[in-house]
């Protein structure tokens, strides 16, 4: 059988970074409990569809859940920065870690920043490449 045993010290650390279980790590991220434990133990991969659960249900790093790369830990603001509005009403307040999608359609993405410019989105594309992006404020719905 194959082990992944660098998978389970990156899941291992981040877990024990959060305080919280196995369980409430794979509730609030809505994968299953099993499934967190298979990757901790080192007896599954850490696969794309996971790490977007965990970067979407925490403020951690994509990459370096996948390969190691960064910090583990995405900066939050000190205290929230303000989006400089368009003309056009945009009905919620986005901020970092917010899952999000463009209001025409496409895939669910997660806010890593804010700027001056818009709202830098993190997603995994159709081929399953990480992709990130600036999107003006207003294009951007919540989804969850």
């Amino acid at each position: 059988m194959t082990k992944y045993p660098e998978t389970a010290q990156r899941i291992n650390q981040f877990i024990a970074t959060t305080g919280k279980s196995q369980a409430e790590i794979a509730r609030m991220a809505k994968l299953n409990a099993a499934t967190i434990s298979r990757i901790s133990k080192g007896d599954q991969v850490l696969g794309k569809h996971v790490i977007a659960a965990l970067s979407s249900a925490f403020p951690v790093n994509p990459a370096w859940l996948e390969e190691g790369e960064g910090n583990m830990l995405l900066p939050l603001p000190d205290k929230p920065k303000t989006v400089a509005k368009t003309a056009i009403s945009v009905e919620e307040n986005l901020q970092q870690g917010d899952i999000v999608q463009i209001r025409s359609g496409g895939p669910a993405m997660t806010v890593i920043s804010l700027e001056v410019e818009g709202l830098k989105c993190i997603w995994f594309s159709t081929a399953n490449e990480l992709q990130t992006a600036l999107f003006p404020e207003f294009v951007l719905m919540k989804v969850i």
